[in-house]
């Protein structure tokens, strides 16, 4: 192959004859597409960063990695319990990523100390290699005791808490659209749009809920229904005509809306701009009262609870495209989706366990 780009033009035309299809010009009927190829010149790969030495505390998550240049570099990862014992080819639990960049290794357990690993890498001009090898290092897990110490009166009750670093700790991560001219809502069709949002959960992470962020213009937001697909392809409406009421309606604005999981209040006793957070409708596919399915075309809700998007509630799971999609059920009006985010909040961590010891008579037995 040449370097460079080459063209494939494909040429549907509605005519009498194939003779008269040529390959610039104009017809009535048809279509004509263009596919391109750019060869380019096959760079052999080169690593411009080696896997480091790290430690983690036991319980915890850590990574080796190395940086490449190059063309069409793949990855292979090896271990080896010790400095002078054999390598052999990663798989499976706790590792994650192992035929990339990035060895992830989750909940690493005391077992793993010393284990050492390198990447096996090559490229579409380059013949296996090996890296440097990283050495892992897993550091016990620490108890704090909360207070340290405390001074109280005879038959007083002090409360005592330990936590370690692998302790479940609450957290979130949210995903913004990245469209910058909003989305216009077809007027009256249950065709409407859609919009997708990659989403990744920290691995190790247990998912507690999901919440929604929409902003956007409509000249009666009464007529729109909403729908959410989770990346396992479960689809739970949203909002259904501002609460399941068909109305009121509003000439305004959705601004910072949250449709969330642990939301209570109704979008249908709220009043524009609808700030704030609210429950999710959780609409039929078949819709209410006759006034239209659940969501649009293609986004027809599966599901009536939260539950099923995020079971089972593991990062995995939760990775992968999050997508809202949105129709107006009733004509004449106009409105766009202006932006919207995705927030999958979760904890991370084990429990901290501890035996509490002292003298005779102070430590409760029973914890009633």
């Amino acid at each position: 192959a040449l370097l460079g780009t080459t063209r494939m033009r494909v040429i549907n035309v509605e005519t009498a004859s194939s003779l008269t299809i040529n390959p610039c010009g104009t017809y009535t009927w048809g279509e004509t597409e263009d596919y391109n190829v750019n060869i380019v010149p096959c760079i052999p790969v080169t690593l411009t960063a080696q896997p480091a030495n790290t430690s983690v505390t036991c319980g915890g998550n850590t990574s080796f990695s190395v940086t490449a240049t190059g063309s069409i570099p793949t990855y292979i990862w090896q271990f080896r319990t010790s400095a002078t014992a054999a390598w052999q080819v990663v798989a499976g639990a706790p590792y994650s990523g192992f035929t990339t960049n990035t060895l992830t290794i989750t909940n690493a357990t005391t077992t793993l100390n010393g284990y050492q690993y390198r990447v096996q890498y090559a490229g579409g001009c380059t013949s296996t290699d090996f890296s440097s090898a990283g050495t892992l290092t897993i550091n016990p897990i620490v108890a704090v005791v909360t207070p340290v110490s405390a001074t109280l009166c005879q038959g007083g009750v002090q409360q005592l808490s330990i936590t370690n670093i692998a302790s479940p700790a609450a957290a979130s991560v949210t995903a913004n659209s990245t469209f910058t001219t909003p989305l216009a809502i077809p007027d009256g069709s249950p065709v409407g749009i859609n919009n997708a949002i990659p989403v990744t959960v920290p691995a190790g992470a247990v998912v507690t809920g999901v919440s929604v962020r929409v902003s956007g213009t409509h000249q009666w937001y009464g007529d729109l229904v909403m729908a959410l697909r989770a990346p396992n392809g479960r689809i739970i409406n949203l909002n259904y005509y501002l609460g399941v009421t068909g109305g009121p309606g509003a000439t305004t604005v959705f601004t910072n809306t949250v449709i969330s999981s642990t939301g209570t209040v109704s979008l249908g006793t709220a009043t524009t701009p609808f700030t704030g957070t609210f429950r999710a409708d959780l609409a039929p596919a078949a819709g209410v009262g006759g006034n239209g399915n659940g969501g649009p075309t293609g986004f027809i809700p599966n599901e009536t609870t939260w539950a099923p998007l995020i079971t089972p509630n593991t990062a995995a799971n939760a990775s992968g495209n999050w997508t809202i999609a949105m129709y107006d059920g009733f004509a004449p009006d106009a409105g766009a989706l202006a932006n919207w985010s995705i927030t999958v909040n979760y904890v991370i961590g084990a429990p901290a366990t501890g035996i509490y010891t002292g003298p005779a008579g102070t430590i409760f037995t029973d914890a009633a």
